[in-house]
C-alpha cells in the first residue's frame, strides 16, 4: 500500500536513486478515492520499479503548491530527484503504467 507521507519525509524520497509515483490527493475526492486500488494494485504488480507515495494536499498544501498541483488527483513521477511525467485526474492503471515505463 502506498504510504502517506509529509514534506520532510517527501524530500528525501524523491532524491533517492528508486522511480517514484506520488499520488498527491485529499480524503474528501471521489476520483482520488477510486485510484486508490489502482495504485496499490500498480504498486504490487511492479514491485522494486517503483515506489508509491501520497500527499495529502490538506496537509501538505504548501508542498502541492511548489509543485504546481491545482487538481487532485495528480499523480507525479519522480527518476533521481527529477519530475519525469504528470498525469491529473483518474485514469486507466494501464496509463500509471505506461508513464513509469516512459
Amino acid at each position: 500500500m502506498a504510504q502517506t507521507v509529509n514534506k520532510e519525509e517527501f524530500k528525501g524520497i524523491i532524491q533517492s536513486k528508486n522511480t517514484v509515483l506520488v499520488d498527491f490527493y485529499s480524503d474528501l475526492c471521489v476520483p482520488c478515492r477510486r485510484m486508490s486500488p489502482v495504485l496499490e494494485e500498480l504498486e504490487s504488480e511492479l514491485g522494486d520499479k517503483v515506489k508509491a507515495v501520497k500527499i495529502n494536499v490538506a496537509f501538505d498544501g504548501d508542498l502541492a503548491a511548489e509543485y504546481g498541483v491545482s487538481a487532485v488527483p495528480t499523480f507525479v513521477l519522480f527518476k533521481q530527484g527529477k519530475e519525469t511525467g504528470r498525469i491529473i485526474g483518474a485514469v486507466p492503471k494501464d496509463e500509471l503504467a505506461a508513464l513509469i515505463d516512459e
